[in-house]
């Protein structure tokens, strides 16, 4: 079998975490948009600030997520993200 499974990380070191992983996204971002990939760039655009919003950095406002999700689907005739979001929400 593999290495044990550790314990979970605690809130803070969550909070850390999402930090680092909102900072990812927004590198992929710049890169997106240094490369000219337009959809790319939109994605991570719609979904950098989620990892910090959901622990009170800057506002949550999930309206106006779902709205901006909503829009990201129908610039590039997608869907699954407003429905995946709203069962996260639980809406």
């Amino acid at each position: 079998m593999g290495r044990d499974m550790q314990k979970l990380p605690n809130e803070e070191t969550r909070r850390q975490l999402c930090a680092i992983v909102a900072d990812a996204i927004l590198s992929i971002r710049s890169l997106a948009r240094s490369a000219g990939h337009e959809q790319i760039e939109d994605l991570a655009d719609l979904f950098h600030n989620l990892p910090t919003e959901i622990y009170g950095h800057g506002k949550w406002d999930p309206d106006l997520m779902r709205g901006m999700i909503a829009e990201y689907e129908e610039k590039y005739g997608l869907d699954g993200w407003t429905e995946a979001f709203d069962e996260a929400t639980r809406r």
